[in-house]
């Protein structure tokens, strides 16, 4: 018989689990899903970068240990720079891009959302993979090397990809300059 605490148990972490679909959902969403994916020139051009760093990188380089002493850095940093930029837009101009579009899309503030969690979900993935890479000594393997290279280099491009989501915001800022009341 199930006890009493492992049932609660139980039904805190499918909940938990639920919780986390969910969010995973909107943030599917706000992004654009898998038409957005494979329609970025990014994936595209960090395919082509990494093509050639798998088979021009020097034999010694750990790809691995490049994504594990960088990425932890620019994801912090990248957080508090989302962190940073809500805080500064005030309450009116998020106010002004929120909302529903009226055309069945996410909102701007729920694409732009979109983006920096796409941002965020690439370079944990990239880490994940990493350190699983190097952590099982698999990482030298040309096949896994490329997923690795591409999903670092992919990370890096939609690091850029976050940047153009800014001056976005920037832009709208200057443009619809409101005065917080």
């Amino acid at each position: 018989m199930i006890q009493k605490k492992h049932l609660k148990r139980y039904v805190r972490v499918k909940k938990n689990a639920c919780d986390i679909f969910r969010s995973f959902s909107i943030y599917w969403r706000a992004y654009g899903g898998l038409k957005e994916i494979t329609h970025s020139p990014y994936l595209y051009l960090s395919i082509i970068i990494s093509f050639f760093m798998s088979i021009f990188a020097k034999p010694e380089w750990s790809w691995s240990n490049s994504i594990l002493n960088t990425l932890p850095a620019i994801l912090g940093f990248s957080f508090a720079g989302l962190t940073l930029l809500l805080g500064l837009t005030g309450s009116n101009f998020i106010k002004l891009i929120r909302g529903d579009s009226g055309d069945g899309k996410p909102s701007s503030l729920m694409r732009i959302a979109g983006t920096f969690t796409h941002f965020f979900t690439t370079q944990v993935l990239a880490l994940i993979y990493a350190l699983f890479c190097d952590a099982t000594g698999i990482e030298k393997n040309f096949l896994l090397r490329f997923i690795g290279i591409s999903l670092f280099v992919y990370s890096i491009c939609t690091l850029y990809a976050s940047s153009l989501a800014v001056i976005n915001i920037i832009n709208w800022i200057d443009k619809y300059s409101l005065d917080e009341e």
